[in-house]
This record gives C-alpha cells, sequence and structure tokens, in this order.
C-alpha cells in the first residue's frame, strides 16, 4: 500500500517537473522572441533617425562640388548599425535627400552610392573583417587605370586614398585591441577616428571614380577639361575627410559608450 502511493507521488512529481519544463522552455523562448523584436525595432528606429539626419545635412555643403556635412554621418551609420543596416541608412537618406533636395545631387541618380560604399566599409572594419574592405577600395581605385581618362587624373584625385588602403590593416589591428576595451572613451576615440577616416576616403574613392564614368556621356566631358576640376580638390578634399574622421572619434566614441553602460544597445546593430 504505502509502496503504492510512494508511487503515485513520485508519478505527480515527475508530471509536475514534466509541466514546469514545459512552461520554462515556452517562457524562454517568449523572452527570446521578445529580444529579437526588440533588436528589430531599435534597428528601424536607428536607421529612419540616421537617415533622417542624413537627409537634413545633405543641404550644408563642406565645399562647392564635394562633399556635404551628411558626409560625417556616413562612417557613424556603418559603426552604429553594422555593414548592412549602415547600408541601408545610407542608401535611405541617399535617395530620399536627392530627390527632396534635387541641387545636392551632384551626382545625378548616382549620388547615393558613394555613402552606401562608406557606411559598409565603416561597419566591416570595425567588426574586423579588414579585407572586403581592403578589395573594395583597390577596385575603386583600380578603375581609374581601366578608365581613359582616369591615369591624368589619379594623382590628383586619389592620392589620400591610396594612403587610406595602405591604412586598412593597421587600422583593422588598431580595432581590435580598442573592441577589447570598448567601455573606454580613451581606448576607443582613435579607433573610432580612423575607421571613420578610411570609410570617408572610401566614400570619396566611390564619387570620384562615379564622377569619371559620368564625365563623357553626361557631362559632355573630355578628357583634357579633367585635370583642371580635378586640381582644387587635391588637398582640399583630404582635409575635410580628416575633418571627419575627428569629429567622428570626438563626437560619436562617447556616444557609442554611453549607449552601452546604459543598456540602450550594443553595436554595430548588424
Amino acid at each position: 500500500m504505502k509502496s503504492s502511493r510512494s508511487s503515485t507521488i513520485r508519478s505527480g512529481e515527475v508530471s509536475n517537473l514534466g509541466v514546469l519544463a514545459a512552461r520554462t522552455e515556452e517562457f524562454s523562448q517568449r523572452i527570446a522572441l521578445s529580444g529579437r523584436k526588440s533588436a528589430s525595432t531599435k534597428l528601424i528606429t536607428l536607421v529612419s533617425a540616421f537617415a533622417a539626419l542624413d537627409i537634413v545635412l545633405a543641404t550644408i555643403p563642406l565645399i562647392p562640388y564635394g562633399p556635404s556635412a551628411g558626409a560625417l554621418v556616413k562612417p557613424s551609420e556603418g559603426i552604429f548599425l553594422g555593414p548592412w543596416g549602415g547600408m541601408f541608412a545610407a542608401f535611405v537618406g541617399g535617395i530620399v535627400s536627392s530627390v527632396i533636395w534635387p541641387s545636392t545631387a551632384v551626382l545625378g541618380l548616382a549620388t547615393w552610392i558613394p555613402g552606401v560604399i562608406g557606411a559598409f566599409g565603416a561597419g566591416m572594419l570595425l567588426k574586423g573583417k579588414w579585407k572586403p574592405v581592403a578589395v573594395l577600395l583597390f577596385m575603386m581605385l583600380l578603375g581609374f587605370f581601366v578608365h581613359p581618362f582616369g591615369p591624368a587624373v589619379f594623382l590628383y584625385a586619389n592620392w589620400d586614398k591610396a594612403i587610406a588602403l595602405v591604412l586598412i590593416y593597421p587600422v583593422f589591428r588598431l580595432v581590435k585591441r580598442a573592441m577589447q576595451q570598448r567601455g573606454s572613451v580613451k581606448a576607443l576615440m582613435p579607433a573610432v577616428g580612423l575607421v571613420s577616416l578610411v570609410a570617408t576616403e572610401m566614400d570619396g574613392a566611390t564619387g570620384n571614380l562615379v564622377f569619371l564614368l559620368e564625365a563623357g556621356p553626361i557631362f559632355g566631358l573630355t578628357g583634357e577639361m579633367l585635370p583642371p576640376l580635378f586640381i582644387p580638390y587635391t588637398f582640399l578634399d583630404p582635409a575635410v575627410r580628416i575633418l571627419v574622421g575627428v569629429v567622428c572619434a570626438l563626437v560619436l566614441t562617447p556616444v557609442l559608450v554611453g549607449a552601452e553602460k546604459a543598456n540602450l544597445l550594443k553595436w554595430p546593430l548588424t
């Protein structure tokens, strides 16, 4: 009789444990699903916010017929949102700003492309994936030697981009060390600044190549007409790119560290 009663109790305990395990698993699945929804919501919100900022800053030129203040946002998009989220934010911001402010679309329908490449480069480099960044920038520079107009203006347009190409691997090593101390503004600031510099140089190299491809068929320019257009920007454009790196280092780094310490988000999001 005791044995039967004991058996019944054990059977009930096992049954209760089974129910508890099932409920625990269900609760865990709900938490995981909630976390995914929360991450998706944060990504959508930040993509929208960065795209809106991009649109507003596109109206402020840093230099005539050169990068706008929107160039400050492109590396930030890649660093905060990751390569894919950053690309999407840059794409949306670039397309919308070109439609709303057509006077800012200096490359016509292709104006959005450089920013997308820059955001992608920042995101990939921050994630420690330097090889795609190096290959992409190398291809941009190689394009100048493939195009018949390119060799004559390569030095004026891309001397600083060639230096950025050489910097990619050292920056990757610096980022790898800095990410081990990602809670320190002091440790992270040089990495954020140099990632932003390389990214904005990729943006510039892409813009130069797109302009070169459009020069003849769209703008009706000849090879002889291009050097006078590039020479004034030989040192002016690199100065703007350095400014972008410095501003991102000083402004973006504290925001990144503060957001993570406050448990608002863990960057990059993608």
